[in-house]
Order: structure tokens, then C-alpha cells, then sequence
């Protein structure tokens, strides 16, 4: 069982009430597990950054004569960027708050083994420093769920896996210090920080549903009209709330998809029909123009031609 200075130990009701109600950010050492007093440290949950990040990884190849790359997909990656601050309301507290910081920068540290403890090397260690991590629902591990006893678990049952980065340590110096003797200086607030790289535990993603062999062939969510499933284990993946799609097996009909025609078109504006132009009675050609082409009156049968 982990230590009474894990928990909260002023004397305000609020605070308490809200550590009851399993508002704190717990870390949990992952290579004590096996021992016989596991290592983890509990925060008041006074959060200043929530950042819960998921990375999609592709790789893409450029191709003569192909506008567009070829993407190929990777993987997903998660992290989690925390900040938070410890308050101090006493001096006690203070003092209390910096033990919880040695522990909790002492899991950035990794396990060695073996019996010759006075030289160290990297050949030497046997555990690496995993860290699982919890915040109600909003940080847990698959197990975790809105509806049951599962959200006030602790991290050691249903914590989320992964490694930290770093610990920004920052004490408060507009707050000041609680200097109960000389050479002694114990924060009122620190600063805290860190990246929280995810390793999830279960499977992640979708599977395809099987073909149906036959009518008879069902499960509890009636078929999967899309051909997919949810991975098994991951229905509260990742806040606690889960959701229901797809099924075991696929749907024997293939939905039908309705090609989508839309409003009749209208009928192309001509305007009204175009008059026919106006050409006027023949006009009479002069005689001088008669004389240049050549005609005369006796061509034309006038006066003075052949009887």
C-alpha cells in the first residue's frame, strides 16, 4: 500500500472532499509493482495545462509525374502535456509537498540489478522507468468507465501506461517559502510539468467484420452495415465513454446508395423568337450602273429592240 503522504493532508474540507472524489493526478512507479510497498505519489488536481494529443505518423514518397505523394501510414502517437501547481496552506504541507516531489523525481529513474552496488552501468539495468498515470477518467486506462466503481481505482489497477519525458520543477517565488528554521526553505506553491508519452495495453483501431455464412449468424449489435468493428477491449478507449459500431458479422445486403440527381435542371432561357430582318421592296438599278454592266434597254426588251 502506498504511503499516508501520498493523500492529503491539510485540514481544508473543500480540498479533501475533492480528493475523495478521486480529483488528483496519481503516478504510479511501474517496476515496484512486485514489491512489497509499491511506489506512487497523489497531487491535488490544481491543473494549469491539459493537453492530450494524438499524432498521426505518415511517410510520403514523391513520384515523377504524380501530383499527388503516396502516403503511407505509420502509426498513431499519443501524448499528454501536463502542467499543475501544489499549493501549500501550511508548513507541514509545504514540507509534505517536497517529499512527493523527491518521489515522484525519483521515478524518472530507472531499476538496476545485480549485487555490486558501487559502480552503476547502463549494462546493469534491469527496469526500465514506466510510469502509469491517472486522472479520473480523463487519464486511464482502458478499464476505466463514466458509469461504474472502476473511475476511483487507482493508477496501479487502472492507470494509463507510458514514460515522462522530464519534471519542470518551479517554485512559486512571488509566493514565497515557509522557513521554519535556518538553512530550511519549503515552497508555499510549485510549478509542476511534464510530457507523458502513452503505451497503450490493448488493441487500438478497427478489425473487418466476418462474412455471414448464413441468417442464424448474429451478435449483440445486429451486424455491421460498414464491414467494421471496434477492437475488443477498447469500448471506453479513451475517456471512459463508450460508443457501439459495427459488429462481428457484416450485413448480407449491400445498402443501396441512391445516385444523387438533385432539382430538375430548368429549361434553357432563348428569349423571344428573333424577327427576320427587314429587307425592303428590290431596288432599282441606275442607269449608269445599266451602261457599266453592259445591259441595255434592247436586252431587257424595251423600246427600240428586236420586234
Amino acid at each position: 500500500m502506498a504511503e499516508k503522504d501520498d493523500h492529503y493532508i491539510g485540514t481544508d474540507s473543500i480540498l479533501r472532499e475533492f480528493a475523495k472524489k478521486g480529483h488528483e493526478l496519481e503516478f504510479f512507479f511501474v517496476p515496484s509493482g512486485g514489491s512489497a510497498n509499491p511506489l506512487s505519489v497523489k497531487f491535488l488536481a490544481f491543473l494549469t495545462q491539459l493537453e492530450d494529443s494524438y499524432s498521426s505518423d505518415w511517410t510520403s514518397d514523391k513520384v515523377y509525374g504524380r501530383m499527388d505523394p503516396i502516403a503511407t501510414f505509420q502509426g498513431t502517437i499519443r501524448t499528454i502535456s501536463l502542467g499543475w501547481s501544489v499549493p501549500a496552506y501550511s508548513g507541514e504541507e509545504a514540507k509534505n509537498n517536497l517529499l512527493k516531489m523527491s518521489k515522484l523525481i525519483s521515478m524518472c529513474y530507472p531499476v538496476y540489478g545485480g549485487q555490486n552496488t558501487s559502480a552503476r552501468g547502463a549494462s546493469q539495468i534491469s527496469g526500465a522507468p514506466l510510469i502509469k498515470l491517472k486522472f479520473a477518467n480523463l487519464i486511464s486506462g482502458m478499464n476505466s468507465s463514466s458509469g461504474d466503481s472502476d473511475k476511483l481505482s487507482g493508477a496501479a489497477q487502472n492507470g494509463l501506461l507510458g514514460w515522462i519525458n522530464g519534471i519542470n520543477f518551479t517554485p512559486n517565488l512571488e509566493a514565497g517559502f515557509f522557513d521554519p528554521s535556518p538553512g530550511l526553505l519549503f515552497p508555499k506553491q510549485i510549478d509542476l510539468s511534464c510530457q507523458f508519452n502513452a503505451l497503450h495495453q490493448h488493441a487500438l483501431g478497427w478489425t473487418r467484420s466476418l462474412a455471414k455464412e448464413s441468417e442464424s449468424d448474429s451478435d449483440a449489435s445486429g451486424g455491421a452495415a460498414s464491414g467494421l468493428r471496434k477492437q475488443e477491449g477498447t469500448k471506453n478507449f479513451p475517456y471512459g465513454s463508450s460508443f457501439t459500431a459495427g459488429g462481428k458479422y457484416a450485413s448480407v445486403e449491400t445498402p443501396k446508395i441512391n445516385q444523387f440527381v438533385g432539382p430538375p435542371m430548368e429549361e434553357e432561357f432563348v428569349g423571344p423568337p428573333m424577327e427576320e430582318e427587314f429587307v425592303g421592296p428590290p431596288m432599282e438599278e441606275s442607269p449608269a450602273a445599266k451602261k457599266a454592266a453592259g445591259i441595255t434597254d434592247d436586252l431587257l426588251g424595251g423600246s427600240g429592240g428586236l420586234a
